[in-house]
């Protein structure tokens, strides 16, 4: 019976979330197992367990924590799939030169807190390879309850159960759960950080889940400042952002990312401000370039928007997103938050894009999420609309 009230308008027995809530995380069980017996095995977990190991044992050289990485990786990794860790020129490079291979670190290292997920899995017994793994699994099992959460403020239970389940089953979703990167984790707290900006106004928990994010990825700060500023100078939200809490934020924000590239990357031998070392390797392949002209830059540019439109689903959610603000361009219609925080969202994204080419999926999966429930909440409520209109 609950599950029948459940597709009845107006009749939502308490029980009855509670029970598609448990019936969601069942759901998404199978896509977790086949991401822990089918990882991508991407070289990057390489990089996470060298500085893992490098922490646990602090008095190890850079030649023993190179060999015992590689070594894990023999021992726990099929032999098919290390053996694509080792092709390819650059990858070669990497198994044979240790200060090659340490030179890369940094790009991972600003990482803390997915690296201390990987550290206390590590220390519970787990194999390193399956400790870099976990995060982006437990990531994407809350993400999707989360989802199943937000749509069912727009939807009845049933249907935002099946909503959120055919999303979190999309290809590009299940990939984000395979592979050794904090992205799956840090999609959570933006996404986290989302639902308290669009659905329950809340700037300390907004807040919190920015810091989150930037822990996890210091990229994320772009994101976060980005936002901030909009909530702060537009206006447009529901909660009005006051002078001393935006400057106390944006603050607390530059003093994370000191303190995240104080204790990562310096140590490493980068700049403390990581950037000025990481343009020097702006073609994504690695290859240190002391200059690059701005003909190269843009011939990357181009490269990355080719792949993005190829395989990738930017164009997508711009469509999407642009179904969304419609109401933006037309006359007599009202201008809401939500139409312009996608519109922000967009922004965000190819700003970021001009920083660090590229438009790969797992980098926006929060992004893409919101701008698919905005989208859903919209064709709900033209419906509503719709048949208020029609009855009357």
């Amino acid at each position: 019976m609950s599950v029948i009230a459940a597709v009845i308008p107006g009749k939502k027995p308490v029980f009855t979330k509670g029970i598609l809530l448990l019936l969601s995380a069942l759901c998404l069980l199978p896509a977790c197992i086949f991401a822990f017996r089918r990882p991508a095995y991407n070289w990057d977990m390489l990089a996470y367990m060298a500085i893992v190991l490098k922490t646990d044992h602090p008095d190890w050289d850079l030649n023993h924590i190179h060999e015992h990485t590689y070594q894990i990786a023999r021992q726990k990794i099929p032999a098919t799939e290390y053996g694509y860790l080792i092709q390819s020129t650059y990858r070669e490079k990497m198994v044979k030169d240790p200060s090659a291979f340490y030179e890369q670190l940094p790009f991972y290292a600003i990482k803390p807190l997915y690296l201390g997920m990987i550290y206390l899995l590590y220390k519970a017994g787990i194999t390193l390879p399956v400790a870099t793994l976990l995060p982006s699994i437990l990531a994407y099992f809350c993400i999707g309850l989360l989802l199943f959460h937000w749509l069912g403020r727009y939807m009845n239970p049933l249907l935002a159960l099946i909503s959120s389940l055919l999303i979190m089953y999309a290809t590009f979703m299940v990939f984000v759960a395979r592979i050794s990167t904090p992205d799956a984790v840090s999609s959570l707290w933006l996404l986290a950080a989302f639902y308290f900006i669009l659905e329950k106004p809340s700037i300390a928990f907004m807040f919190l889940f920015f810091l989150l994010s930037v822990f996890t990825r210091l990229d994320n700060v772009v994101t976060c400042l980005i936002i901030l500023s909009f909530l702060f100078f537009t206006r447009k939200w529901q909660k009005e952002l006051v002078l001393w809490q935006y400057a106390l934020m944006v603050i607390t924000l530059v003093v994370c990312y000191f303190v995240i590239t104080s204790i990562t990357v310096a140590p490493l031998g980068w700049n403390l401000l990581y950037y000025p070392a990481f343009v020097h390797y702006l073609d994504l392949s690695h290859r240190h370039l002391a200059l690059f002209s701005f003909s190269e830059y843009a011939a990357l540019l181009y490269s990355q928007a080719i792949t993005a439109v190829v395989y990738h689903h930017f164009t997508l959610f711009v469509f999407l997103t642009l179904l969304v603000v419609t109401p933006l361009f037309l006359k007599n219609q009202g201008q809401r938050f939500d139409q312009w925080f996608s519109v922000l969202l967009i922004f965000i994204i190819l700003t970021r894009f001009v920083l660090y080419p590229d438009l790969a999926d797992r980098f926006y999966i929060s992004f893409y999420l919101c701008i698919l429930i905005l989208f859903a909440k919209k064709c709900i409520k033209m419906n509503i609309s719709s048949n208020s209109i029609y009855h009357s």
